[in-house]
């Protein structure tokens, strides 16, 4: 087995988990195999350690230019300053150069925008972080902007949605390496869906909608709680919510027959 190179970019005002979640399946996928599967490295454009968006130190192993041997996955985290570093020739320069070097792109939520700032979107299926999919289809007209998944592959360039989704996106690349079982052995092991169900469309909906503070079942927990000694029956907390919401339940009753 030939062992690939995994290069993730570290650089000042990154997303911590956009590298280290890639990192972890990587490295877990290695590990089950003994070895010899993925080799994972940390760079930056100068080899010096960066301070990500939440002041987490990222140690770097080496500069990309003093990595030797082709590059398999070059991985782009995203950061939150996208609008501004998408502008900053030496990042975008390090973006281009370890894209030109590797086999395949990942671009982890807004390292889209990095990525269609060097080219690399253009003509092409992306997605990103739900809070920005319009600020991609703005930015690159010439980018079918994919709303839903929560990863896209288009060639060998692929982009995902927000932060989490970097290890989806990681676990699919992990099984078209190496096949589904060792794919399912990393998941298990971080703990997280092997293919996770639904589309990133299900949090921008739930972030949108305007919900109460409290629930009526965290209510009637809470006063089961603070006097367990009181009568609990199904019958009297039917009364009880009925009473607090308004209506009785032979109403209630009444209106669902």
């Amino acid at each position: 087995m030939q062992s690939r190179l995994v290069a993730i970019l570290a650089y000042d005002g990154g997303q911590v988990l956009d590298l280290t979640g890639p990192a972890e399946v990587f490295w877990a996928a290695d590990q089950y195999v003994g070895g010899g599967a993925y080799r994972v490295v940390i760079v930056s454009a100068d080899g010096a350690d960066t301070v990500s968006a939440s002041g987490l130190r990222m140690g770097v192993q080496a500069a990309l230019d003093d990595v030797e041997g082709p590059i398999d996955t070059f991985v782009i985290p995203g950061t939150p300053d996208w609008a501004r570093l998408m502008a900053h020739p030496p990042l975008l320069r390090t973006v281009s150069a370890g894209a030109a070097r590797a086999r395949r792109v990942a671009a982890v939520c807004a390292g889209a925008f990095l990525a269609g700032a060097v080219g690399m979107l253009a003509g092409r299926r992306a997605t990103t972080h739900w809070l920005f999919l319009d600020d991609l289809e703005k930015r690159f007209p010439d980018t079918i902007v994919e709303r839903d998944p929560i990863f896209v592959g288009d060639g060998l360039v692929y982009t995902s949605a927000g932060v989490t989704a970097g290890i989806d996106l990681a676990l699919a690349m992990v099984e078209a390496d190496h096949g589904p079982d060792l794919a399912r052995q990393v998941a298990q092991y971080l703990v997280v869906f092997m293919q996770r169900p639904g589309g990133q469309a299900q949090f921008s909906v739930r972030m949108r909608a305007q919900t109460g503070s409290r629930s009526p079942l965290r209510e009637l927990l809470d006063s089961i709680v603070e006097n367990p000694a009181a009568d609990h029956r199904l019958e009297t907390l039917s009364d009880a919510r009925g009473s607090a919401a308004g209506t009785s339940p032979a109403c209630s009753s009444a209106s669902s027959a």
